[in-house]
């Protein structure tokens, strides 16, 4: 819990939305793992709120495909998902979905990582004009 408080401050701190977007599915993914109960809905709120806040598809569409894996980790196959998202990915475990979206958090940290420096670079050049 504490690892996830430090990464939600640091995401907060510096505006990095792919990395937040992601550690919303991350911190999921890890309670879901840890307790194998329904203590995850509130990030369910929380994720769906930011997902529509800044109108990033990707993390909405990410959530849905987990939200319909938890239910079939849980044998309980939401038909009316399954039919909204027609044909989606299965994960054969959580442990598989927890890791496929740390290495999207490590993407992510790359994409802000360039953006941030394209935002320098174009800060400078209007300061120089």
């Amino acid at each position: 819990n504490n690892y996830f408080g430090f990464i939600s401050s640091i995401t907060h701190e510096y505006n990095q939305f792919y990395l937040k977007g992601l550690g919303f599915l991350v911190e999921l993914l890890w309670r879901v793992i840890e307790k194998g109960d329904k203590s995850y809905n509130e990030i369910l709120v929380q994720a769906s709120e930011y997902y529509a806040s800044t109108g990033i598809e990707t993390f909405g569409s990410k959530l849905l495909v987990l939200q319909y894996n938890i239910g079939l980790w849980e044998n309980q196959e939401d038909l009316r998902l399954k039919e909204i998202l027609g044909i989606t990915k299965r994960y054969t475990s959580q442990e598989e979905a927890f890791l496929e979206f740390l290495e999207d958090s490590t993407r992510a940290m790359l994409i802000e990582k360039l953006l941030g420096t394209e935002k320098s670079l174009l800060e400078s050049m209007l300061k120089e004009e």
